[in-house]
């Protein structure tokens, strides 16, 4: 299945009881600002793509937060979404974004070693 993108206000319900409704966005952006997730802009809203999110609890994907450290600085967040849902050769062409709860690890270092190629 394809990766869904969803505005703040979504991942709130995705969250459930995780924060008052009256100030949904606080908790993605404290997530944003810790570095735990990304947010990109869609039709004038920032959105978070919920392939970043544990299906079950709602808690971020621990590696994410690894994936936003070695992703070249100064990227726009696009650039790693979109990558994210690729076929990579690096993972026998599958999507990463199908593999980061279950295999996190290998699309850490699938990142990291594309990462290495593209400064050079």
């Amino acid at each position: 299945p394809r990766s869904t993108l969803f505005p703040y206000t979504t991942l709130f319900r995705s969250l459930s009881g995780y924060a008052s409704e009256s100030n949904a966005a606080a908790p993605a952006y404290r997530m944003q600002s810790r570095g735990e997730i990304f947010s990109i802009p869609v039709g004038g809203r920032m959105s978070f793509p919920d392939f970043q999110f544990d299906a079950n609890s709602g808690r971020p994907l621990s590696v994410v937060e690894e994936l936003l450290k070695v992703w070249p600085k100064g990227s726009d967040w696009w650039s790693l979404a979109l990558w994210l849902d690729a076929p990579n050769p690096y993972l026998e062409h599958r999507r990463p974004v199908e593999m980061l709860a279950a295999q996190g690890s290998r699309v850490l270092e699938a990142a990291k070693a594309q990462v290495h190629i593209e400064q050079f």
